[in-house]
This record gives C-alpha cells, sequence and structure tokens, in this order.
C-alpha cells in the first residue's frame, strides 16, 4: 500500500496514529488497513455499471491502480496491460486464494 493511500485510509480509525513504515512489520495492520481501503473503494463504486467487469474485478483493479482508475474501468474504460494482467493473476490464483484463507 502506498504511503499516501495508508495515510487517507487510517483517518478516523482504530489505527489513526500508526505509520505506513510500521506496515511491513505488522500483518494485523497490513490487514486492517487494506481491509478498509477496500471498504473504502466499494462505498464509491456505482451500483449500476456498463463495464463488463464484476464488483471484485472492480475493488482488486482499484486496490491495484487507485480509486480514479476504477471509477474509470467501472465506466467502461478498457485497464492498460498491466491492469489487465494484475486482473488475469488475480483470477487464475482465485481459487487457491480462497482455500488458504479457509485453512
Amino acid at each position: 500500500m502506498h504511503r499516501a493511500t495508508f495515510d487517507a485510509t487510517k483517518k478516523n480509525r482504530d489505527f489513526a496514529n500508526r505509520s505506513w513504515n510500521e506496515l511491513p512489520d505488522d500483518r494485523d495492520l497490513a490487514i486492517e488497513a487494506a481491509a478498509w481501503y477496500l471498504h473504502d473503494l466499494a462505498a464509491v463504486l456505482p451500483a449500476h455499471r456498463p463495464a463488463p467487469y464484476s464488483r471484485s474485478d472492480l475493488l482488486a483493479l482499484g486496490y491495484n491502480t487507485g480509486q480514479g482508475n476504477m471509477l474509470a474501468f467501472a465506466r467502461g474504460a478498457t485497464p492498460g496491460s498491466q491492469a489487465r494482467s494484475y486482473l488475469d493473476k488475480l483470477h487464475a490464483n482465485w481459487a487457491r486464494a480462497g482455500q488458504a484463507v479457509r485453512s
């Protein structure tokens, strides 16, 4: 997570006094910050969208490329090669990630 994203996400949250520099050494903080960031992205995602991407796809793209790009993709913009590659890797590993979370 980029520093600016972390700093924006932590505002008014129970980890507001924490530093971005703590993320690599504190898994709980990293997971909480990521979960809240996804929560914040979901809050601005339009309910009706012409894009061919699922809600999960758009949230993943938003996490990877930022809120502005996620909203553009939700309106129908085509992701670039890096974003498309990220989404392809996500799809390829989705089942395995689900297994890891369940265990």
